[in-house]
C-alpha cells in the first residue's frame, strides 16, 4: 500500500495480482489495473506522480502509467470514459 503525494489516493496491491487506486477519505475504488500474473509484493509511486511500479513475487517489475489529476475530475457521462489512466 502506498499513498500519492497529497494523500488523496491510496494504491493497493495483493496476492491475486490486482493493483487498485482508492480514494483515501472514503475508501471508494477509483481505478483498477489489469490483473498481473503473480502476487504484488511491493508498490511505489515515482516522485513525479506519473507512474506506479509494482514488484511481483516472480521478480518482475511492472510499471503502470497514472494521472492523478484526471482522477480528481468528475465523470461527464456514465458511459463516457474521461481519459486513459
Amino acid at each position: 500500500m502506498v499513498l500519492n503525494a497529497d494523500s488523496q489516493y491510496t494504491v493497493i496491491g495483493g496476492d491475486r495480482g490486482f493493483v487498485q487506486i482508492i480514494r483515501t477519505h472514503d475508501l471508494q475504488p477509483v481505478y483498477a489495473y489489469p490483473q498481473c500474473d503473480a502476487s504484488i509484493r511491493s508498490l511505489a509511486i515515482t516522485h513525479d506522480q506519473k507512474y506506479i511500479m509494482a514488484g511481483l513475487s516472480t521478480g518482475c517489475l511492472i510499471v503502470f502509467n497514472v494521472n492523478f489529476n484526471v482522477l480528481n475530475q468528475p465523470r461527464r457521462d456514465s458511459g463516457t470514459p474521461t481519459a486513459n489512466v
